[in-house]
This record gives C-alpha cells, structure tokens and sequence, in this order.
C-alpha cells in the first residue's frame, strides 16, 4: 500500500503527539471528548525506621530494691545515647551517655523517696522516658 507524503507526515505527526501526550510532556486536553481518565500518580512510600529506641524495663519501681537495671538498645545504631534524670536528689544514674546499638546496662540507685523521670535519647530523634518512683520503705544509700 502507498501512502502518499502528505498523509504519512500527518500520520507521524498524530503518533508524535500521542506519544508525546502519553510521556506527560503534554497535558491532556481541557475538554473532556476523547479523553481517557488517568490515575493519579502515587508518591513513593516513606522509608519507615524499623530500628528503634528501646529501654527496658519501661518504668522503675523501687519498692523493695535500692538499684535497678535498665537496658538500652537500638538495633544497628552506633551513635550515643544520652541519659538523664529529671530529679538527682531522688536517682542516681551510672551513666550519662553510652554507644549504640547496647544492650547497654545503666545502674540507677535510690537516693530519697519520690517521684522522678530518666530520659533516654539518641542523636537521630528517638526518645523515651522511664517513670521512677521511689518508695520510703526502700533503705536508701547515698
């Protein structure tokens, strides 16, 4: 079959811009006669951070113990962790800082009876905070 110049340039001209159409570089025409309905692109899924901050045990209890154990741990972190409590007369904590990813063991030891918070923190933004209450019938060493 022959087709003549004028009509094979109009039908490379049509293909061009539907390919071109179809790429995006042109956008669809305003009127909605011919045209298809397209989904809109989907954003690519944010990387979720499975590695996380993680103390245990999540709250101390000092009712019968004058030290307790928590335990720091972040899988593949090796940046430090800060450690601090909220009130120094109530606990005392062994560390102020240790290195990732642990378990790191951080001694803390009643001083006085009360209610105080031991904060634990990575560099990359997680935190947690350990509730410590302390109990008068705990014999207290300073």
């Amino acid at each position: 079959m022959n087709v003549p110049p004028p009509a094979r340039y109009a039908a490379l001209l049509a293909f061009a811009a539907l390919a071109t159409a179809c790429a995006g570089a042109i956008p669809p025409p305003s009127s909605g006669a011919g045209t298809l309905p397209v989904a809109p692109a989907r954003a690519a899924a944010p990387q979720k951070n499975s590695e996380k901050l993680t103390v245990l045990p999540s709250k101390l209890d000092f009712t019968t113990s004058k030290k307790l154990t928590l335990t720091v741990s972040e899988t593949n972190y090796t940046g430090s962790f800060t450690i601090a409590d909220s009130s120094s007369s109530i606990v005392k904590v062994s560390k102020t800082s240790a290195t990732g990813p642990g378990p790191v063991k951080i001694t803390v030891t009643a001083k006085s009876a009360g209610a105080a918070t031991i904060t634990v923190s990575d560099k990359k933004g997680g935190k947690a905070k350990i509730p410590v209450s302390v109990t008068s019938a705990v014999v207290i060493v300073n």
